[in-house]
């Protein structure tokens, strides 16, 4: 029998090595659920300390603007000179913030125009990120390492560059021979503090890939767009598929090293990966069979609906997915409210080790899906 990427998971699972099953034990744990909000959306950044980059509107003005929430206070960010719109959409460990102003800048003319800045904050102060050699004032700031390593996109006349920023000086991550290079745009959305980026790159054609950027080169991911990466180099993906009966379903999956492992749906019609941590733990977003929308944690490849947790569920909302979590499985979940909701605790990992061992095993036996 010929290893496919599903009978090798099939092999695994037998084994014991990647358990891929749900799990709804009702354990004696301490849960906190507090809502971030009011009137917040786009919260999907968190850090260790609990904080969580994101967009307000003003009050007064009713413009978006960047905040910090913490602990039901809000920290606001503000804007870069000139400007009167921006928003928070990174954040690392030392609670210095990224994301995207507009601000007033001196052209090549010399005229003052309003355009749309990368910034970072730290302790309260804004800086403008440099932007590249002939932009047209158009750049946003998407993630930062704890190492100060910090991505995003910046526009150019042919489109949009992904770029890095590191010790203020912006650097473009390159191009794809997947697209067309009169016709090809990409962003960076996440960086681990190795200074390895993942991203997505896109053409007027209807073209939509993902790619992982290491030490210059940039590896094409074919249509799995990646969420998150974490210090051991894994990325969590998701797919689109169309099943046999014609619809549209996605997968997640999991890539590490040049290795991509398809995970499926967990047995219901979808399932989407957001965010992991440096353990190995995954939150996501998943589609049972008969069609509900659920929040989920995977760790050791074990399924949690967070909605089966009489602790959260008490709460009276339903997680209908699970946008970040940190190194101390806090995570950031969306409701079907509409408000983004602060859980905490995630049960410790057993092991980091058989998630590595496990996926490791799955490469050996995918030669074929290697990217």
């Amino acid at each position: 029998m010929a290893f496919s990427p599903r009978n090798a998971l099939l092999l695994l699972v037998s084994l014991g090595l990647l358990s891929v099953s749900f799990s709804t034990r009702a354990a004696s744990e301490n849960w906190g659920v507090t809502r971030v909000g009011p009137m917040l959306f786009g919260a999907q950044a968190l850090n260790n300390a609990g904080q969580v980059a994101t967009v307000d509107l003003d009050p007064l003005t009713g413009m978006p603007r960047a905040v910090v929430w913490q602990n039901a206070a809000l920290s606001i960010i503000g804007f870069l000179p000139g400007g009167s719109a921006s928003g928070a959409f990174g954040i690392n460990n030392l609670g210095h913030v990224v994301g995207t102003s507009t601000a007033e800048i001196t052209d090549a003319l010399g005229n003052t125009v309003l355009g749309t800045r990368a910034f970072v904050a730290e302790k309260g102060a804004m800086t403008a990120l440099e932007s590249l050699p002939g932009g047209v004032l158009d750049d946003w700031a998407y993630d930062i390492s704890d190492s100060g390593y910090i991505v995003g996109s910046s526009r150019v006349a042919s489109g949009n560059r992904a770029v890095m920023w590191k010790d203020g000086r912006v650097m473009d991550l390159g191009s794809s021979p997947e697209l067309d290079a009169t016709d090809e745009n990409y962003s960076a959305s996440r960086v681990n503090n190795g200074g390895q980026a993942i991203g997505s790159m896109w053409s007027s054609s209807g073209n939509f890939l993902g790619f992982v950027w290491t030490d210059g080169k940039m590896t094409d991911l074919g249509e799995w767009i990646p969420s998150d990466i974490n210090d051991s180099g894994f990325v969590t993906l998701t797919r689109n598929f169309r099943n046999a009966d014609g619809h549209l379903e996605e997968h997640a999956g999991m890539w590490q090293d040049g290795y991509l492992t398809d995970l499926g749906t967990f047995g219901g019609q979808s399932a989407r990966f957001n965010g992991i941590n440096q353990s190995g733990q995954v939150v996501g977003s998943g589609r049972s069979q008969s069609g509900l929308d659920y929040a989920f944690v995977w760790n050791n490849g074990v399924v949690r609906d967070l909605n089966s947790i009489a602790e959260i569920s008490m709460h009276g909302v339903v997680f209908t997915s699970a946008l970040s979590i940190n190194d101390r499985g806090e995570m950031l979940a969306l409701s079907n409210d509409g408000f983004v909701y602060l859980i905490s605790s995630v049960p410790e990992p057993e092991t980091y080790a058989s998630l590595l061992a496990g996926l490791i095993c799955v490469g050996a036996f995918t030669r074929g899906s290697r990217k």
